[in-house]
């Protein structure tokens, strides 16, 4: 199955994402095939150009630097994995790794990639 790490039974990985512009409602998705929901699931930015301190290969988790209700919504069931979320409201949010100050991915939003990783 395509994701699967042959090291790891039970685990699977997504393939990259493309990382929305900002102004939009998203949902983007992915097929894991399993037939039942990950036991758990853990959606992250990966970075693809150097930016603010991280490099390419890097990885964020993405409820990291969201308040209060703005973060986006994660789910999952038999067949997908997914993040609903509306930038139009709420950017994707990350810090900078050097110096900790907020940063929102606006125009640099092809400088990062989406990715989530299950278990079951």
């Amino acid at each position: 199955m395509q994701g699967d790490c042959p090291t790891q039974p039970g685990r699977w990985e997504s393939p990259l994402l493309p990382c929305p512009a900002t102004g939009v409602n998203i949902v983007v998705s992915a097929t894991h095939g399993r037939g039942v929901p990950p036991r758990a699931m853990q959606w992250v930015l990966v970075n693809l150009r150097p930016e603010l301190g991280y490099v390419p290969g890097e990885e964020i988790d993405l409820v990291s630097g969201y308040v209060n209700s703005l973060m986006p919504t994660v789910w999952r069931n038999a067949g997908q994995v997914g993040i609903s979320h509306s930038t139009a409201t709420q950017p994707l949010n990350y810090h900078n790794k050097s110096t900790g100050a907020f940063a929102a991915l606006t125009n640099t939003h092809l400088n990062w990639a989406l990715k989530c990783y299950c278990t079951w």
